[in-house]
Protein backbone atom coordinates (compact mmCIF):
# COMPACT_ATOMS: atom_id res chain seq x y z
CA UNK A 1 0.00 0.00 0.00
CA UNK A 2 0.92 3.38 -0.44
CA UNK A 3 1.05 4.38 3.42
CA UNK A 4 3.51 1.57 4.08
CA UNK A 5 5.72 2.58 1.32
CA UNK A 6 5.56 6.37 2.72
CA UNK A 7 6.96 4.86 6.33
CA UNK A 8 9.33 2.21 4.63
CA UNK A 9 10.89 4.98 1.78
CA UNK A 10 10.86 8.18 4.40
CA UNK A 11 8.77 10.61 1.92
CA UNK A 12 11.62 8.92 -0.63
CA UNK A 13 9.87 8.59 -4.17
CA UNK A 14 12.26 9.65 -6.67
CA UNK A 15 12.06 7.60 -9.56
CA UNK A 16 8.81 5.81 -8.85
CA UNK A 17 7.27 4.15 -10.97
CA UNK A 18 3.08 4.30 -10.00
CA UNK A 19 1.27 1.82 -12.97
CA UNK A 20 -2.20 2.43 -11.92
CA UNK A 21 -4.00 4.73 -10.17
CA UNK A 22 -2.68 6.78 -6.66
CA UNK A 23 -4.68 8.30 -3.95
CA UNK A 24 -2.73 9.78 -1.38
CA UNK A 25 -4.32 12.10 0.21
CA UNK A 26 -5.23 9.93 3.99
CA UNK A 27 -1.47 9.86 3.99
CA UNK A 28 0.72 12.33 6.03
CA UNK A 29 3.97 13.15 4.97
CA UNK A 30 6.30 13.92 8.32
CA UNK A 31 9.43 15.51 6.30
CA UNK A 32 9.86 17.23 3.02
CA UNK A 33 8.33 14.77 0.13
CA UNK A 34 10.28 14.07 -2.87
CA UNK A 35 8.31 12.55 -6.08
CA UNK A 36 11.39 14.00 -8.34
CA UNK A 37 11.46 12.08 -12.07
CA UNK A 38 8.24 9.91 -10.57
CA UNK A 39 5.98 8.43 -13.29
CA UNK A 40 2.23 8.61 -12.88
CA UNK A 41 0.45 6.21 -15.26
CA UNK A 42 -2.55 6.15 -13.33
CA UNK A 43 -4.40 9.34 -11.90
CA UNK A 44 -2.52 10.70 -9.24
CA UNK A 45 -5.25 12.03 -6.97
CA UNK A 46 -3.61 14.08 -3.81
CA UNK A 47 -7.16 16.58 -3.27
CA UNK A 48 -7.38 17.93 -0.13
CA UNK A 49 -3.89 16.66 0.81
CA UNK A 50 -2.01 19.09 3.47
CA UNK A 51 1.91 19.15 2.59
CA UNK A 52 3.27 20.22 5.47
CA UNK A 53 6.55 20.30 4.57
CA UNK A 54 8.81 20.99 1.14
CA UNK A 55 7.52 19.16 -1.70
CA UNK A 56 9.33 17.94 -4.69
CA UNK A 57 7.73 17.00 -8.33
CA UNK A 58 10.32 18.19 -10.45
CA UNK A 59 10.33 16.36 -13.83
CA UNK A 60 7.44 14.14 -13.19
CA UNK A 61 5.37 12.58 -15.95
CA UNK A 62 1.20 12.54 -15.11
CA UNK A 63 -0.04 10.45 -17.76
CA UNK A 64 -3.37 10.71 -16.58
CA UNK A 65 -5.03 13.08 -14.65
CA UNK A 66 -3.25 14.49 -11.68
CA UNK A 67 -5.95 16.33 -8.88
CA UNK A 68 -4.81 18.80 -6.22
CA UNK A 69 -8.23 20.18 -5.16
CA UNK A 70 -7.87 22.09 -1.99
CA UNK A 71 -4.57 20.68 -1.32
CA UNK A 72 -2.69 22.86 0.39
CA UNK A 73 1.12 23.73 0.33
CA UNK A 74 2.75 24.91 4.06
CA UNK A 75 5.77 25.05 2.59
CA UNK A 76 7.69 25.50 -1.20
CA UNK A 77 6.19 23.18 -3.93
CA UNK A 78 8.04 22.69 -6.64
CA UNK A 79 6.76 21.26 -10.34
CA UNK A 80 9.15 22.68 -12.22
CA UNK A 81 10.00 20.60 -15.68
CA UNK A 82 6.89 18.77 -14.90
CA UNK A 83 4.89 17.05 -17.92
CA UNK A 84 0.78 16.87 -17.42
CA UNK A 85 -0.42 14.79 -20.41
CA UNK A 86 -3.76 15.18 -19.23
CA UNK A 87 -6.08 17.59 -16.89
CA UNK A 88 -4.46 18.87 -14.36
CA UNK A 89 -6.41 20.67 -11.48
CA UNK A 90 -5.32 22.35 -8.76
CA UNK A 91 -9.16 24.17 -7.88
CA UNK A 92 -9.09 25.50 -4.08
CA UNK A 93 -5.71 24.79 -3.51
CA UNK A 94 -3.20 27.29 -1.06
CA UNK A 95 0.20 27.59 -1.57
CA UNK A 96 1.38 29.34 1.65
CA UNK A 97 5.36 29.73 0.37
CA UNK A 98 7.06 29.67 -3.48
CA UNK A 99 5.03 27.75 -5.69
CA UNK A 100 7.21 26.62 -8.91
CA UNK A 101 5.92 25.45 -12.13
CA UNK A 102 8.74 26.77 -14.25
CA UNK A 103 9.35 24.89 -17.76
CA UNK A 104 6.22 23.01 -17.16
CA UNK A 105 4.27 21.49 -19.96
CA UNK A 106 0.42 21.20 -19.60
CA UNK A 107 -0.93 19.38 -22.22
CA UNK A 108 -4.53 19.28 -21.70
CA UNK A 109 -7.03 21.60 -19.81
CA UNK A 110 -5.49 22.89 -16.23
CA UNK A 111 -7.66 24.54 -13.86
CA UNK A 112 -5.99 27.12 -10.92
CA UNK A 113 -9.51 27.92 -10.22
CA UNK A 114 -9.68 29.68 -6.38
CA UNK A 115 -6.10 29.50 -5.66
CA UNK A 116 -4.50 31.63 -3.11
CA UNK A 117 -0.40 32.15 -3.74
CA UNK A 118 0.29 33.46 -1.42
CA UNK A 119 4.25 34.14 -2.42
CA UNK A 120 5.59 34.68 -5.92
CA UNK A 121 4.58 31.98 -8.12
CA UNK A 122 6.57 31.33 -10.98
CA UNK A 123 5.27 29.69 -14.81
CA UNK A 124 8.29 30.95 -16.31
CA UNK A 125 9.15 29.59 -19.66
CA UNK A 126 6.02 26.94 -19.12
CA UNK A 127 3.37 26.35 -21.80
CA UNK A 128 -0.26 25.74 -21.53
CA UNK A 129 -1.78 23.50 -24.65
CA UNK A 130 -4.70 23.84 -23.83
CA UNK A 131 -7.82 25.78 -22.01
CA UNK A 132 -6.18 27.39 -18.71
CA UNK A 133 -8.71 28.58 -15.74
CA UNK A 134 -7.26 31.05 -13.26
CA UNK A 135 -10.62 32.43 -12.19
CA UNK A 136 -10.65 33.54 -8.91
CA UNK A 137 -6.95 32.65 -8.13
CA UNK A 138 -5.26 35.04 -5.94
CA UNK A 139 -1.19 36.21 -6.87
CA UNK A 140 -0.89 38.08 -3.27
CA UNK A 141 2.57 38.62 -3.90
CA UNK A 142 3.22 38.52 -7.94
CA UNK A 143 3.34 35.86 -10.97
CA UNK A 144 5.95 35.53 -13.01
CA UNK A 145 4.50 34.06 -16.66
CA UNK A 146 8.03 35.60 -18.46
CA UNK A 147 8.14 33.82 -22.11
CA UNK A 148 5.35 31.12 -20.98
CA UNK A 149 3.28 30.30 -23.84
CA UNK A 150 -0.38 30.01 -23.85
CA UNK A 151 -1.71 28.28 -26.98
CA UNK A 152 -5.50 28.14 -26.42
CA UNK A 153 -7.98 29.89 -24.21
CA UNK A 154 -6.91 31.98 -20.91
CA UNK A 155 -9.18 32.53 -18.24
CA UNK A 156 -8.09 35.02 -15.66
CA UNK A 157 -11.52 36.48 -14.65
Amino acid sequence: SISSKIQKYQNKFNYIFVPDAATFYSNTFTSDAYFDNATFYGQADFRQKTFEYKVYFRNVIFYEKAIFKGAKFNNDADFSLTKFEKEAEFDDACFLTNANFSSTVFYENVNFRSVTFSNISYFVESVFHNKTVFSDAKFLQGVDFTSSTFKKEVDFN
